[in-house]
């Protein structure tokens, strides 16, 4: 791929909020589960032409397979671009919504793997969910505006030192994860994983300014975060507790999907029409 292409990559317009764009943090917080993974794939988004300048394809798939171990094959990159190009208007030289990218990955996977759903979240960088989610193992979603200062930057000593870039040229989306390697702490250790594998010399390198960056409104402040859904089989099975469940049918108790809870007047009424059956039989 030409270095032209390398130094130039595509631009993402200003943040969009979108009705799909739940904040992780609300009232009823959510908690953030520790993702097992341990395998990496990377990509390169050059490798395609029709890839070429879709960053926010490959960031978002990036995040999205290593939350479920699935590495994504071209075949299955590309029908995700026909998505896009035929839902979401994206044309192969325009830029698309960075929140319209988040919602065409996650319809997709959900669309093809209905068993094996996820939900897409919003929050800011370093804010406390944004610092939970790196330690508990996830790739995070995040942007910004940039120019070939940075590029050379990263490419030094793969370290972003800088704390301006100037003058912005164009936008890219890229992952960010924690090294296990080192003590995560607030502008330290944090890695950004691009989309030029075998392309890049450092293709994952460190930014030590992100937080800095992020005031400056170099990095947008906005990221995203990919969450398994759980069905409903995983709901009951992780609100169940098993010894209870198991005493509780041997007497004929039962409180339908959760017995840590109160039973329903439905729960009483269904109890007691057992209970009734059991000595009149």
């Amino acid at each position: 791929m030409k270095k032209f292409e390398l130094v130039n990559q595509w631009l993402l317009d200003w943040n969009k909020v979108k009705k799909s764009d739940f904040l992780l943090w609300n009232e009823n917080r959510i908690e953030i589960p520790y993702n097992e993974n341990k395998n990496d794939y990377y990509y390169n988004q050059g490798k395609l032409r029709r890839t070429r300048n879709a960053c926010v394809l490959y960031a978002n798939a990036w995040a999205l397979w290593y939350l479920m171990d699935y590495e994504f094959s071209e075949k299955e990159l590309l029908e995700i671009v026909d998505l896009a190009e035929a839902e979401y208007w994206w044309e192969e030289d325009l830029w698309m919504y960075i929140s319209d990218w988040v919602d065409c990955v996650r319809n997709y996977w959900n669309k093809k793997f209905p068993q094996r759903k996820v939900k897409t979240f919003r929050m800011e960088i370093w804010d406390e969910d944004f610092a939970v989610a790196l330690r508990q193992n996830h790739r995070i979603v995040v942007w910004y505006k940039t120019c070939s200062n940075y590029y050379l930057d990263s490419q030094d000593d793969w370290v972003i030192e800088w704390e301006r870039f100037w003058p912005f040229k164009w936008w890219h989306c890229v992952c960010s994860v924690y090294s296990k390697n080192e003590q995560i702490s607030k502008d330290y250790w944090i890695l950004i994983e691009d989309n030029y594998d075998w392309t890049k010399e450092f293709n994952v390198y460190y930014n030590n300014k992100i937080s800095k960056l992020k005031e400056t409104w170099t990095f947008f402040p906005s990221a995203y975060i990919y969450l398994k859904e759980e069905t409903l089989e995983d709901e009951i099975k992780n609100n169940i507790d098993i010894p209870k469940a198991v005493e509780a049918m041997k007497n004929w108790f039962w409180n339908w999907l959760n017995p840590r809870q109160n039973a329903t007047r439905q729960e009483v009424a269904t109890m007691i029409q057992s209970l009734y059956e059991k000595v009149n039989s």
